[in-house]
């Protein structure tokens, strides 16, 4: 388990989405979606990582991010 630093909430890192597109991670909060942590990448893009729970609500989300039907 981890716990985050930012929320303090403590989770499973093998059951959670990690997501950078500021506009899917805008969009999945907007819509509810439970935000756990969030991280930094040290790679080249230098982006924050924006960690999600893995759950239904977060499955229904991603198909309606994929069909481009979510706002």
């Amino acid at each position: 388990m981890v716990r985050s630093k930012v929320t303090n909430l403590e989770y499973n890192p093998d059951k959670v989405a990690y997501i950078l597109n500021m506009k899917q991670v805008y969009l999945y909060m907007r819509n509810g979606a439970k935000l756990l942590d969030i991280l930094y990448s040290d790679t080249k893009a230098n982006a924050l990582v924006f960690v999600f729970e893995k759950n239904e609500q977060l499955k229904k989300l991603y198909e309606l991010w994929n069909q481009h039907e979510l706002n």
